[in-house]
């Protein structure tokens, strides 16, 4: 190499320059620059308008622990540019359009990770239905794994957007063909709530997951799937006068969990699913008054039910057995009552289930005492309109949503005396 021997106007070198002697001409020249701050390697060349360009190649490496380029890596890259000289192509345009398709490379990168992929989108739903406060988060969550995201890993890592009405036809139709017919038409639901979730979650301000995905669907591939009717089956057991006679006398002696809860249910005419959700402090004996929370209601109004000598008899007596914990119902593991936490819908059904079996009755749920209650009171003359609110109906009409703030305590309590 040969020094260039540049000086400012005082005669002192503004720096060490070493060109590398080469013969050939228009391939360029490996530069070495010596600075107090560093070294480092140029390419100079000139192209066609005879100016002199001076590209960098990189710092100098002095050894394994600092970047840069040793020599022998510093030639390859002079070679490489020198080829690339040779066939016609400007250096610095080169890098220039280099550096700018390594950029749009970081920004599709970028992009791609905020394009929602349906596994995304699934789980987006259900973040949104918890934070809704939708108490079948958990159930649906459930059915979502077990049938689309166990069976179909390869669609989760799809963006969204890029699942056809074909893929929820395999989804479904696989279940189908699985003997799993009326749950098939509950996923269809669950996937198309999911989609619609989709489509007004990038127009949302609140989203659910960290990554915040855009999901960019315009249309909902389920839509297009009929729902199976066939397949539903419309439930009409009613429990007789026997039948439930059997459940209040003989149930709590063999299933206390699953006993006291039918006692509550047929004595107060609401939900099981709520009784479960009650908490002691919901309870007032003193006034008679159970109190509904909106947070455990689902029609997330604050309700009232007055406790009838039925109701009184019962709550006193699974006071005394679960008076210390929180839940009226605590959930329990292995024997072990969990403080905190409510029993599950799942654990009532099978002692009901196990019971219906060993005393050879007909089989029903616990959500079927709602309508036998609904149905029985009417036969004794209560007026649909008291059991709508006695059973915490959402009345829908404008005067009951806008004008009507009467609690109807008295006629709940009349009817409730009634079916007492």
């Amino acid at each position: 190499m040969r020094h260039s021997g540049r000086t400012d106007n005082k005669g002192r070198p503004i720096k060490d320059r070493y060109s590398e002697n080469n013969d050939r001409r228009n391939v360029g020249r490996l530069i070495f620059e010596v600075l107090p701050s560093g070294k480092s390697f140029y390419f100079q060349y000139f192209p066609k308008d005879g100016s002199r360009r001076l590209v960098r190649i990189g710092p100098f490496k002095a050894d394994n622990t600092t970047p840069g380029y040793t020599l022998a890596e510093a030639r390859e890259k002079r070679d490489k540019y020198s080829r690339l000289l040779q066939d016609g192509i400007d250096i610095k345009t080169h890098i220039e359009q280099q550096r700018e398709a390594e950029q749009q490379r970081v920004r599709d990168h970028e992009d791609s990770k905020r394009n929602g992929t349906f596994g995304q989108l699934l789980d987006s739903y259900i973040l949104w239905m918890k934070a809704g406060g939708k108490r079948s988060y958990q159930s649906v969550n459930d059915s979502l794994t077990t049938y689309v995201r166990k069976p179909f890993p390869d669609l989760l890592s799809m963006r969204g957007n890029q699942i056809t009405s074909d893929h929820v036809l395999d989804i479904i139709g696989r279940m189908i063909n699985s003997g799993i017919r009326q749950h098939s038409n509950r996923v269809r639901s669950y996937l198309l709530a999911a989609f619609n979730h989709g489509m007004k979650q990038d127009h949302d301000p609140v989203t659910y997951l960290t990554e915040k995905p855009r999901f960019n669907l315009t249309v909902n591939p389920v839509a297009s799937l009929p729902r199976q009717d066939k397949f539903e089956q419309v439930r009409e057991h009613e429990l007789t006068p026997d039948e439930i006679r059997i459940v209040w006398n003989e149930l709590p002696k063999e299933h206390l969990l699953a006993g006291y809860l039918m006692r509550l249910t047929l004595s107060t005419a609401q939900r099981h699913g709520e009784l479960l959700r009650l908490e002691w402090d919901h309870i007032d004996l003193d006034k008679r008054e159970l109190h509904m929370p909106p947070e455990i209601t689902k029609n997330k109004r604050h309700h009232v039910v007055p406790i009838n000598d039925l109701s009184y008899g019962t709550l006193k007596e699974l006071h005394n057995i679960t008076g210390e914990y929180q839940h009226l119902f605590p959930a329990k593991r292995r024997h072990i009552v969990i403080n905190g936490r409510h029993a599950l819908t799942t654990s009532v059904n099978q002692q009901v289930s196990g019971f219906i079996k060993e005393h050879d009755i007909r089989p029903f749920q616990c959500k079927d005492t709602r309508g036998t209650v609904k149905s029985l009171m009417g036969e004794e003359g209560i007026s649909k309109e008291v059991r709508d609110r006695i059973q915490n109906h959402a009345i829908n009409d404008v005067s009951a949503k806008h004008y009507d703030r009467y609690d109807y305590m008295k006629e709940k309590q009349q009817g409730l005396n009634a079916w007492n």
